[in-house]
């Protein structure tokens, strides 16, 4: 509510200058009107309610589906709003299946070997699962003749302690006659 609108229901009768003469502000303060806030909360609990659903979602998008929505929006504004709340887009970083050139490099060792029975070799995959909160990761133990999933671990983390946990299990149900 502006100034002028408080002073006109406070004074009554009297007229806007006389009311400024009175508090003892600049006549100017009586006709100010000042912006309107809740708009640009509206719009920022909009952002909000469009990144919870969509957190891949960037400014770009953003705009496209507030200006959906009806409102009347330009993508600087979004991106500057956005940047102000610190919210990004989450999206795979580049880069990363790049090779530690100081680790160690590992012989293949199923190199003309014929797997022709099941429990003879198993191996490990890891599938990254996106959720709303973040990643979970999915430690699957496969026997590659069958493809039969012996073992399996989620985690929220991608630690080396996961995949053995999934062999030991493995191990404790099927009992592999040839390893």
């Amino acid at each position: 509510m502006s100034v002028r609108v408080k002073l006109a229901k406070a004074g009554g009768d009297l007229s806007v200058s006389r009311c400024c003469s009175l508090l003892g502000v600049a006549r100017s303060t009586g006709y100010y009107k000042g912006s309107i806030v809740l708009e640009d909360t509206d719009l920022y609990n909009h952002i909000y309610e469009v990144y919870l659903e969509h957190p891949c979602y960037g400014f770009r998008k953003i705009t496209a589906v507030l200006r959906h929505e009806g409102f009347l929006v330009n993508r600087k504004r979004i991106q500057r709003i956005m940047q102000e709340m610190g919210f990004r887009a989450i999206y795979p970083g580049p880069r990363t299946s790049l090779r530690n050139r100081e680790g160690s490099v590992y012989p293949y060792l199923l190199r003309g070997l014929k797997i022709t029975r099941p429990n003879h070799v198993w191996a490990v995959d890891i599938t990254y699962i996106r959720l709303p909160t973040g990643m979970v990761y999915l430690f699957a133990l496969i026997d590659w003749a069958s493809r039969f999933i012996v073992g399996w671990t989620l985690a929220n983390s991608m630690t080396g302690d996961h995949g053995g946990g999934d062999s030991t299990k493995g191990l404790n149900l099927w009992n592999p006659r040839d390893l």
